[in-house]
């Protein structure tokens, strides 16, 4: 090791408590970003994991499609050509010794919704695929095995009987009684998987593999065994008809442009999470170089002694750059190497005691601990990369070192005359507009093209967008800390009106901008940071919240009626009341019911339990017509336009601003009586709804539905069913009645209401559709599962229980994004503010001695922490959203910032660390002690 090498170990190692923050600064998010590595390596599946899982020992899965298919390795992504006829697929490649085939049924168990998986499950080539985890095969067609999740539902054991409702027969659907006598899992199933195994002899009905019509309710896959089938066989499958997945071809896949290949780019969520790694990345990278760079430069300040010595023994200005860098170097491996065994024990822990107790950690079901060493290693590295760029500037500076000033005890880092300082500063603003103005542009540039353009994704143009979004806005940030100390000088002139504690504060502020400047980088930095993720995640939760389809008023508890025709409960019917009666008694029993509305349809069901169509005998209201060609961006004035262009349009037309306003729905006539209007609307009605609803007309829940005072309802009759009709077509005949505009205040469903007398009148058939109740409070999870059972067996399984939460006004998920955030941010603060402290530590013993007290010297302290946090919190909340506006922009997410948060985080936080640092503020000794070396 050099002697600029072991000085700077000395260095770190006798400031180790100064560097202390420093090191936790980096080691936290190493450890957050190890942590995430490991449970995200041990959510995926490894390729043999991952082909165990889904063929077992079996070469291939062919699926039947009737048409001539290219496709991606794994099938996801496909492309249809000629229609061509079956042929077994032994027949169309060599080597295939057997074939397997499962059926599954999708119907009910006993009282929870559940997959039937007909076929030779425990063959020995589906080992690995399916485990018996205790019981035996099925060796009758009433005999079954169940999943974990579906026992522990249904209190299902070995010997238990159960009932498959609606097994496909010879003579039609029935319902068969059978015993369980085994618990088997799927492998990569999930903790909540509920499935039933049983024999082929099980149902008789249901459709061979080469059906390309089959019900809806079912599906059916044939299993390879043999020979490995290679992307040649895969190619000759995809002609004959089939989509393939094969061990062989996922083990080994073809090279991208490859003939016949699709590409997989864009399936999947996989690329887009890696680019947002990659962003967030970029941001807190930036954001602990800034935070480290800080703490790097006061202590290089606070090593000017050492410096000095070692340049008046010969020590040249590379040397001494040299000795801090390598200072950052040692610090840097010591977060990395303590992060990472913090980050990767603690994901190991997790995953070890999920899988000890067979449970998901959130969106994760884990497969096995994997630790992904080569992500783990770069993260160790780009920690010591980011530690040793931190501390390049303090070096640079340091470097340049007054020797007999600093031997002296003097605080200048090196003599520089008035006019190049004036010049350095004129540079320093043009070189800042020019990275505030092109980081903007960029970031908004980069996020058009990584959503808004046709870049597919995955592919070198999109990742470069992703990545220019991210330095773009890194730029715009450097940019603005560049400004940081004229602007801090500038207060400080302004400061003469400012109270006495203010303007001390606000003059320090000035006259130290070389401490205060990083101060404020360190705060905006953070702020920025977690403002730019809060909002993106605010962005995606009311993305997901609009477009969320919510089929019962929110808060309610909804009894929801099977539309099978084979199940119809015929509205208003005496059975209709007493099923409504008791299936409301099972949900009263758990939960007090204070209201109800009886909801009924008038669309005849178009199919039967199973899934298969049924021949329709009345006339369907099929749809309420919008006003024509007003918001369909495929026909009328939209026609033509891009989708930006037609999203302008019909985002500025109030007639097009409620979901149903831009397209016709089909079932959305929601038919209740005068007691149900106030539970469906969530309000009572409007004198003016009342009246129209009472007399023959509708409530319509949007403007765009009423055209002259009237809606129009069209038609179609049996004969139109048969023929097949478009919603979004104009029907040959069609019905208007007087309509009044109320909108409900949290339904997402349905257009318009209507009395039972009016649609009798209009000549539809009505069937009981649902009971929607409200409650005190939402059921749990248990609870629902408890009612779901309770209303299947108090209706013969023609009905279930439906929850629909309230959208709470305080977000528990946003209010501990808040506290991360303070928290990040109080960290980053006060490193700040504590480094600034102990820089401006002889000129607290000034203030001392000249007769300052213990409250004035509070004071300061307070509004030093208000200058400096309350700076940078107000730059990093303008910074942060500027990334955010570029990417909610290019992909038409809502920007919806939570604006209490950024209040909170851009007012409320600099009075706390103010107050924090007040409290804390502590009297200096009156006498330094200065050793010659540091």
């Amino acid at each position: 090791m050099t002697a600029g090498g072991l000085v700077a170990r000395r260095q770190v190692l006798r400031r180790l408590r100064e560097y202390v923050m420093v090191v936790l600064l980096i080691a936290l998010p190493v450890a957050g970003a190890s942590g995430a590595a490991v449970l995200v390596a041990s959510a995926m599946p490894t390729t043999r994991q991952e082909i165990t899982s889904t063929l077992g020992q079996t070469a291939a899965r062919v699926h039947w499609t009737g048409y001539e298919t290219r496709q991606s390795v794994r099938g996801l992504n496909q492309w249809s050509g000629d229609e061509v006829t079956y042929r077994p697929p032994a027949d169309v490649v060599p080597g295939v010794e057997r074939m397997l085939t499962l059926r599954t049924l999708w119907t009910r168990v006993g009282t929870s919704p559940a997959g039937v998986v007909i076929g030779p499950v425990t063959d020995p080539a589906f080992e690995g695929r399916y485990v018996l985890e205790r019981g035996r095969a099925a060796e009758r067609g009433d005999e079954v095995l169940v999943t974990p999740a579906l026992a522990r539902d249904d209190g299902l054991e070995t010997g238990s009987t159960t009932t498959v409702h609606r097994v496909p027969g010879a003579d039609g659907p029935r319902d068969l009684e059978v015993t369980v006598v085994g618990i088997m899992s799927e492998v990569g199933g999930g903790t909540d998987d509920r499935q039933v195994f049983a024999r082929d002899d099980l149902a008789a009905g249901l459709p061979d593999p080469s059906s390309t019509t089959s019900a809806s309710s079912t599906s059916s896959e044939q299993y390879l065994v043999g020979d490995a089938v290679d992307w040649d066989e895969v190619r000759e499958l995809g002609r004959a008809g089939f989509v393939v997945w094969s061990a062989a071809v996922v083990a080994d896949p073809p090279p991208e442009g490859t003939p016949g290949l699709e590409s997989e780019a864009g399936y999947g969520s996989t690329g887009t999470y890696a680019a947002l790694g990659v962003v967030f990345a970029v941001f807190a990278g930036a954001e602990v170089a800034l935070l480290a760079g800080a703490a790097f430069g006061v202590g290089a300040r606070r090593q000017r002694r050492t410096l000095a010595v070692l340049a008046a023994v010969g020590a040249d200005q590379r040397t001494l750059t040299r000795i801090v860098t390598r200072q950052g170097v040692w610090v840097g491996v010591v977060a990395a190497v303590t992060g990472l065994a913090v980050g990767v024990d603690l994901g190991i822990g997790v995953v070890a005691l999920a899988r000890r107790a067979g449970v998901d950690v959130g969106p994760f079901a884990f497969w096995g601990v994997h630790v992904p060493g080569v992500v783990v290693a770069g993260i160790g590295l780009f920690a010591v990369a980011v530690s040793w760029i931190a501390a390049v500037v303090p070096a640079r500076r340091a470097a340049r070192v007054d020797v007999m000033d600093s031997l002296r005890g003097g605080t200048a880092s090196g003599a520089v005359d008035a006019a190049s300082d004036r010049g350095r500063g004129r540079r320093s603003a043009v070189l800042a507009g020019v990275l505030v103005v092109g980081g903007v542009l960029a970031c908004f540039g980069a996020g058009w093209v990584s959503y808004a353009t046709s870049v597919p994704v995955g592919s070198r143009w999109w990742w470069a967008a992703f990545v220019g979004l991210a330095v773009s806005a890194v730029a715009a940030l450097v940019g603005v800390l560049l400004l940081v100390p004229a602007l801090v000088r500038r207060l400080g002139r302004a400061s003469t009106l400012a109270p006495v504690p203010l303007r001390l504060a606000l003059r320090d502020a000035s006259h130290g901008a070389a401490r205060t400047a990083p101060a404020v980088a360190a705060v905006t930095t953070a702020v920025f940071v977690a403002v730019f993720g809060v909002s993106m995640s605010t962005a995606a939760a009311r993305q997901s919240e609009d477009s969320f389809y919510r089929p019962y008023p929110a808060g309610t508890v909804a009894i929801s009626y099977d539309q099978a025709s084979d199940l119809r409960v015929p509205g208003g019917s005496p059975e209709a009341a007493s099923l409504d009666s008791a299936a409301v008694a099972a949900v009263a029993r758990g939960l007090p019911v204070s209201d109800r509305a009886v909801w009924q349809t008038p669309v005849p069901s178009g199919y039967d339990s199973n899934g298969a169509p049924v021949a329709v005998d009345a006339v369907t209201p099929w749809a309420v017509l919008t006003v024509p060609d007003r918001c369909d961006s495929s026909t009328g004035r939209l026609e033509g336009l891009s989708s930006r262009e037609a999203q302008r349009i019909t985002d500025a037309d109030p007639a097009c601003d409620y979901p149903l306003g831009s397209f016709t729905s089909q079932d959305n006539i929601i038919v209740t009586d005068e007691d149900g209007l106030a539970v469906t609307l969530g309000a009572a009605p409007s004198t003016a709804a009342r009246a129209a609803f009472e007399s023959g007309g509708v409530i319509a829940f949007d403007p765009s539905l009423v055209v002259d005072g009237e809606a129009t309802i069209g038609l179609a009759t049996p004969a139109d069913v048969v023929d097949g009709f478009d919603a979004s077509a104009t029907p040959s005949t069609s019905v208007s009645l007087p309509a009044v505009v109320q909108r409900p205040t949290t339904l997402s469903t349905g257009a318009v209401l209507m009395s039972p007398g009016t649609a009798e009148r209009l000549g539809f058939e009505l069937t009981q559709r649902a009971v929607v109740m409200v409650t005190d409070r939402q059921p749990t999870e248990d609870e629902a599962a408890g009612l779901r059972a309770a209303v299947t067996t108090a209706t013969d399984g023609r009905a279930t229980v439906e929850t629909s939460p309230v959208d709470r006004g305080l977000d528990l998920a946003l209010v501990l994004a808040l506290l991360a955030t303070t928290l990040v941010c109080a960290a980053a603060a006060a490193v700040a503010l504590g480094l600034a402290r102990a820089e401006g530590l002889s000129d607290q013993v000034t203030m001392q001695a000249v007769g300052g007290t213990d409250a004035q010297r509070r004071a300061m302290s307070f509004w030093q922490g208000v200058v400096v946090v309350g700076t940078g919190a107000v730059l990093g909340t303008i910074l942060g959203l500027v990334p955010t506006g570029a990417m909610v922009w290019a992909s038409d997410l809502p920007f919806a910032p939570p604006w209490w948060v950024l209040a909170v985080v851009a007012v409320g936080l600099p009075l706390v660390v103010a107050a924090g640092s007040a409290l804390t503020s502590r009297r200096p000794a009156s006498l330094v002690r200065r050793p010659v070396l540091d």
